[in-house]
């Protein structure tokens, strides 16, 4: 493992013991956990109590109408647990290739669903993934400043699984050069304020956003947190008692981290935010906004 990565480690543990553990688990890159949400056979040993009961242990190939993915993610997005129903409209700002949005919709059922990509060759996986599951959304592939001009306060749920330096994808045996290196983390967590700043504009009055990424840097994470609260103060901290375990241990940088050497998965962040103020209608979407549907099943 690069010097960088210890670097790293160092930042985050004093313990010698707990650093050598994490390096090794990103070393060996056996640290997924494969699980399906939505298949029908399948085990749930070693998942925690709280896991939904329509995500199970991977036993070979995903179904047709099921999702494959690390448990990390299912780990991620137990942070909409705290989320209240019913949920009107959920934005998905970050979609493809649609796993987290797979999990929004089976743990909010919202009214209407927007999975957003910007990025258009990764639009029609996301696209066939919602369909093979069986979501009804919409997809649009708008840049997230534009979602804050044309759908201002439009959604009572955000979640913005954000780009990322990928540094858990080591932890499942995927080579990502670079990912330690300060040049990519910086920028990363440049253009993840950009995207916090764009989605926190589409969040209705007492409507709840929710940010993850699959890496370990406290830059992208914890410090992009710390940043979000001091940048919008009618946003509060909101405390995710499933993922009390795992909750950061510094109060300046807020969160919950999941690393590869816990044994659920390669790993992950995820932090809770809700809008203050009441609850009211939401304003009418453009058609623009709406033009790409995907149907779900009956």
């Amino acid at each position: 493992m690069s010097a960088l990565a210890a670097r790293l480690a160092a930042r985050l543990w004093r313990d010698e013991s707990t650093r050598e553990a994490f390096l090794a688990a990103l070393s060996r890159g056996d640290g997924g956990l494969p699980v399906d949400i939505g298949a029908e056979t399948g085990g749930r040993d070693g998942l925690p109590e709280w896991t939904p009961e329509w995500v199970s242990r991977r036993t070979g190939a995903a179904g047709e109408q099921s999702y494959g993915l690390d448990f990390s993610s299912v780990w991620e997005m137990q942070a909409l647990s705290v989320v209240p129903r019913p949920v009107r409209r959920v934005l998905d700002v970050c979609a493809a290739p649609g796993g987290k949005s797979v999990l929004a919709s089976r743990h909010l059922a919202p009214g209407f669903h927007l999975a957003n990509e910007v990025v258009p060759k990764r639009l029609g996986i996301l696209r066939h993934n919602l369909s093979r599951c069986g979501i009804a959304a919409h997809t649009q592939r708008w840049d997230p400043a534009r979602l804050a001009v044309e759908a201002p306060e439009a959604f009572d749920g955000v979640l913005v699984d954000a780009p990322c330096s990928g540094q858990s994808l080591l932890a499942r045996g995927v080579e990502n050069q670079g990912c330690f290196h300060p040049a990519t983390v910086k920028g990363n967590a440049m253009r993840q304020r950009g995207i916090l700043s764009s989605s926190a504009a589409c969040v209705a009055p007492g409507g709840w956003l929710v940010y993850s990424t699959c890496t370990f840097s406290p830059d992208e994470n914890g410090k992009n947190m710390r940043w979000f609260g001091r940048r919008f103060e009618d946003f509060e901290l909101i405390e995710v008692p499933d993922l009390k375990l795992w909750e950061s241990e510094d109060p300046r940088l807020p969160g919950y981290t999941l690393y590869p050497q816990q044994g659920l998965g390669s790993g992950g962040f995820v932090c809770v935010w809700r809008k203050r103020g009441e609850r009211s209608e939401l304003p009418e979407l453009s058609t623009a906004l709406t033009e790409w549907p995907v149907a779900g099943r009956e």
